[in-house]
C-alpha cells in the first residue's frame, strides 16, 4: 500500500493521535492524486483541539521530503520525524557505517527438531551432568551491558529445525534480545561462548568469522568487510550500539512494534573514527554491574553518550565550550589477569576523579544538555 501512495502524488496526511470512529487504532487521513508524484507532502499531527483548529484552518502543516521516506525500511511514513531530525540523521549517516560491513548478524538457532516430536523445551537443562551440553541463554537473561544467567542445551546440530553453526555462538560476540522495552536497546558482550534461540540476535565481527565453511558467511563476506572488522573492539561497539545517540536513530527509523530484528542490527550505525577510549568505559561498567552494588557505571554510561555526541557533532560541541574527549587521554585499562580488588580501585579513582563537582568533564557532561543537537535527541527519548 505504501508503495502505491509512493507512486502517485500525495497531497496530505493527517494523523489523529486518538481514536476518532471507536475503531482499535488510532485514525488518519490521507489525500492522493493520480499524478505524478510529488517531492515533499504536507503533514499533520492532531493531539488535542487547538491542532484540530488548525487542521480545520489548514495551518500548521509541515513539509516532509519523500526521499526521506524512502530511506526508512519498507517506506514507512515516519510523520512524527521532523525536518531538524532529517538534518541529524543525515549528519549521523554521513558520518558512519553500518554494522553489516563490521559484523555477520543473525538469530540464534530454532531447536525444534526438524520432525517436530521435540520442541525447544526438550532441549534445554538446568544442569549439565554428563558435561555434553552447552551454555544456553535466551533474550529474556540480556541487560544492557550485562547477561543475567545461563542454562544448558543439548545441541544436535542435525536434529533442530535451524541449528546455524558453532562458530556463531563460541566466538566473542555482542548478544542482543529482540524486544526493545523501556530502557531502548539492550545489547550484552558475551566472551563466555553462549549458545542461543531465535529470541537472540548475534552479532560477530567478520574478521572472526574469516574461515567459517557456513554458506551464509562466506555468501557476504568480503575483504574490506574482514579488513574495516579489525578496527573496532566488541566492547566499543556495545557503547555505541548501547548510547542514547543508537536508541534515538532507532527510534527515528525502525521502532514500530518493539522489536529489534536482525535486519535492524545490521543498519544500525558505527562512527566512521573509532573511539578506543569507549571500550575502556565499557569494561569498567561490565565490572560494576557484575557487583552486589553498582553505584557508578550510570557515570560512565553518560561519558559514553557525551563520547558518542562529540564524535558527530564535534563542532558544535567544541564552539559550546563543552567537549570532553581532551580531557579523557589518560583513562586506564583493566585487564582480565587483574584482581578484582585492583579493577575495583582503578576505577573508583577514575570515577572520583571524573565525578567530581569540580571536574569540567561533569560539567561539560551537563553543559553539552544545551546544544541544539543534544538537546533534540535527549527530549525525544524522554520516557
Amino acid at each position: 500500500m505504501r508503495e502505491l501512495f509512493l507512486r502517485n502524488k500525495i497531497i496530505e496526511l493527517v494523523n489523529f493521535r486518538f481514536n476518532v470512529f471507536k475503531a482499535t487504532v488510532d485514525t488518519a487521513i490521507t489525500q492522493i492524486a493520480k499524478d505524478k508524484h510529488n517531492s515533499e507532502i504536507k503533514i499533520m499531527e492532531i493531539k488535542d483541539e487547538e491542532s484540530f483548529h488548525n487542521f480545520l484552518k489548514f495551518e500548521n502543516r509541515v513539509n516532509l521530503k519523500l526521499d526521506f521516506i524512502k530511506k526508512i525500511p519498507e517506506n514507512l511514513f515516519r510523520i512524527e520525524v521532523t525536518e531538524k531530525d532529517i538534518s541529524i540523521i543525515d549528519r549521523i549517516q554521513s558520518k558512519s557505517t553500518e554494522f553489516s560491513k563490521i559484523c555477520y548478524i543473525n538469530y540464534g538457532c530454532r531447536l525444534v527438531s526438524k520432525n517436530g516430536n521435540k520442541k525447544k523445551s526438550d532441549f534445554i537443562f538446568e544442569k549439565n551432568p554428563t558435561g555434553s551440553f552447552k551454555k544456553f541463554i535466551e533474550g529474556s537473561d540480556i541487560r544492557k551491558y550485562k547477561i543475567l544467567s545461563y542454562r544448558y542445551v543439548d545441541y544436535l546440530p542435525g536434529e533442530h529445525y535451524l541449528s546455524l553453526f558453532p562458530e556463531l555462538f563460541e566466538s566473542n560476540k555482542l548478544v542482543s534480545k529482540d524486544i526493545v522495552g523501556k530502557d531502548g536497546i539492550s545489547v550484552a558482550f558475551d566472551s563466555a561462548g553462549y549458545y542461543d534461540d531465535h529470541t537472540t540476535i548475534n552479532a560477530v565481527r567478520w574478521f572472526d568469522l574469516k574461515n567459517v565453511n557456513y554458506s551464509g558467511v562466506k555468501r557476504e563476506l568480503t575483504k574490506e568487510k574482514i579488513i574495516n572488522s579489525q578496527k573496532y573492539s566488541y566492547l566499543e561497539l556495545l557503547g555505541i550500539i548501547n548510547s542514547e545517540l543508537s536508541n534515538y536513530y532507532f527510534s527515528k527509523l525502525f521502532n514500530i512494534d518493539l522489536h529489534f530484528y536482525p535486519g535492524t542490527f545490521q543498519k544500525m550505525i558505527v562512527p566512521l573514527n573509532t573511539e578506543k577510549r569507549i571500550g575502556i568505559l565499557v569494561d569498567y561498567i561490565i565490572f560494576q554491574k557484575s557487583l552486589p552494588t553498582d553505584k557508578k557505571s550510570f557515570f560512565f554510561e553518560q561519558l559514553i553518550d557525551g563520547m558518542v555526541y562529540e564524535l558527530y557533532f564535534q563542532n558544535e560541541i567544541k564552539q559550546a565550550g563543552c567537549d570532553i574527549l581532551k580531557y579523557l587521554d589518560d583513562l586506564p585499562e583493566i585487564k582480565d589477569e587483574m584482581p578484582d580488588e585492583e579493577k575495583l580501585k582503578i576505577i573508583t579513582i577514575v570515577f572520583n576523579k571524573l565525578y567530581d563537582a569540580a571536574s569540567p568533564v561533569r560539567k561539560h557532561l551537563e553543559a553539552m544538555k544545551e546544544v541544539e543537537e543534544v538537546k533534540i535527541i535527549e527530549k525525544s527519548l524522554e520516557k
